[in-house]
């Protein structure tokens, strides 16, 4: 399968924020060391049984937010510096935008076009605000 059909798989359905947090809610506890591709993998597997497509964007999302985060200007205002055991603390409303962003190939990586992202993060951040 190329990486674009991958992709092609992955923006096919748009996971939900509580989708993303509950990935990050189940996998934040685990060991430095055990934080890996498998260990995700297998997560969303058992989070997402019988949702390929679903656990699809799901896994993909939870590989394209770190890249981001982890970019050059990252998400600043949205995340605290990296704790010791390598997690970045991220607001809410950086999951949620990033359930409703379509993921890119960047130098080989899957990410989110960061300034649809950034905007998206403000636009539920006003509306939360609005109440």
């Amino acid at each position: 399968m190329s990486s674009d059909s991958i992709l092609d798989l992955a923006n096919s359905v748009e996971p939900t924020a509580d989708d993303l947090l509950r990935v990050n809610q189940e996998t934040e506890g685990f060991p430095e060391g055990e934080r890996n591709v498998e260990a995700g993998m297998f997560m969303v597997g058992k989070l997402f049984k019988g949702e390929f497509k679903r656990a699809t964007a799901v896994f993909f999302g939870m590989r394209a937010l770190p890249q981001l985060l982890e970019s050059e200007g990252g998400v600043p205002g949205w995340t605290l510096p990296r704790l010791p055991d390598g997690g970045i603390p991220t607001e809410e409303a950086v999951f949620a935008a990033a359930a409703t962003q379509p993921m890119i190939e960047v130098d080989g990586d899957i990410s989110f076009y960061r300034e649809s992202l950034m905007a998206r993060v403000l636009e539920l951040a006003e509306l939360e605000a609005q109440g």
